[in-house]
């Protein structure tokens, strides 16, 4: 959770706090205890230093669907119309449930087009996005959006690359990796905009329970084995990594099949961008970088933006890793 404030058209980090979220409050992605994660807002609520009621919410994977598709050109209105029918078409399997949706540009439109233009078209289950408003609004919050965690990463990459970083040069190609807990949101982005989304299934808890499953063994405790500085065999954290290794590399490899980027000698890699709990674990960002023989590097929230490091609590300043997506969010309205 992190609120921002602008002050002499400067925006600087106003507060900044890592709620630790019960384990049963959440199931595939869908609050299913509103009251627990209520009462964890409405403690921060309480604190003074949480200004205003409006709050923005992030949806993680697996808790919506996300498509490309292409549509010609057409009034809104009509183009309204088209959605509703490409809802039904591309997102069948949803238990039954009603689904609630929204759609924007892929950003590389051509001005005047005659052909086709590209959309992004995302939908969740209504019982989904439900349950995380009406959470925000038993803590006493006023949900202002409802996002989806690629669009929010997105938008951290673009406003905190590192100050030796030049802005991508047109054509240039970047990779983000979000190691999260149940999941790793894999996303390529090409000239700024967004290319290529997958939700790959391994995530943080994988290598939790293989820690585990090491730690019983050798009857010792899973953070002990997990953060150790062993090799990844040792630590019995090789498949994970392996498959999630593989997964990145297949989803490269699918990408430039239907884009041919790198297959000129001129392309050069682009780096893979790293953040997420998994970026924690000691050896996870030096093997994906082996494996995919890309540039590993930890995208780092707080790089550039300005940060009263006397305000925030060692816990954040340490694991700002953690606080992508939600800077992201935090930056829309100002940062398309």
């Amino acid at each position: 959770m992190i609120q921002l404030e602008l002050n002499r058209n400067r925006i600087s980090i106003h507060n900044a706090a890592l709620l630790k979220t019960p384990p049963q409050a959440l199931s595939s992605g869908q609050i299913a205890e509103p009251g627990l994660i209520s009462s964890l807002l409405g403690r921060q609520k309480k604190n003074s230093r949480w200004a205003g009621s409006k709050i923005n919410l992030c949806l993680t994977p697996p808790a919506f669907y996300l498509r490309r598709i292409k549509m010609p050109p057409m009034k809104p209105a009509e183009l309204r119309s088209a959605m509703d029918l490409a809802v039904e078409k591309y997102f069948p399997a949803s238990g039954g449930n009603e689904l609630v949706y929204d759609y924007c540009s892929a950003g590389n439109d051509q001005p005047g087009s005659i052909k086709e233009n590209d959309y992004f078209l995302a939908a969740a289950s209504l019982n989904c996005a439900g349950s995380y408003t009406a959470a925000a609004g038993r803590a006493g919050f006023r949900a202002a959006a409802l996002e989806i965690a690629p669009f929010s990463l997105l938008r951290c990459l673009k406003i905190n690359r590192p100050p030796d970083s030049n802005c991508p040069t047109e054509h240039e190609v970047e990779l983000l990796a979000d190691i999260g807990c149940s999941g790793t949101v894999f996303l390529i982005i090409e000239n700024g905009c967004l290319q290529y989304y997958r939700h790959i299934k391994t995530g943080f808890i994988d290598f939790l329970s293989a820690a585990t499953d090491k730690a019983t063994s050798l009857r010792r405790r899973a953070d002990m084995i997990l953060f150790s500085s062993g090799s990844l065999s040792e630590r019995g954290l090789l498949a994970p990594a392996e498959e999630l290794a593989n997964q990145i590399v297949q989803s490269l490899a699918y990408w430039n099949e239907q884009s041919n980027f790198l297959n000129s000698g001129a392309r050069r890699l682009p780096p893979l961008w790293l953040c997420g709990g998994g970026t924690a674990i000691p050896g996870i960002p030096d093997y994906l970088g082996h494996i995919t023989s890309l540039s590993t590097r930890i995208l780092d929230p707080f790089a550039i933006i300005n940060c009263r490091g006397a305000d925030l609590s060692p816990a954040v300043k340490k694991r700002s890793f953690l606080f992508t997506a939600a800077l992201g969010l935090a930056f829309r309205g100002w940062l398309r």
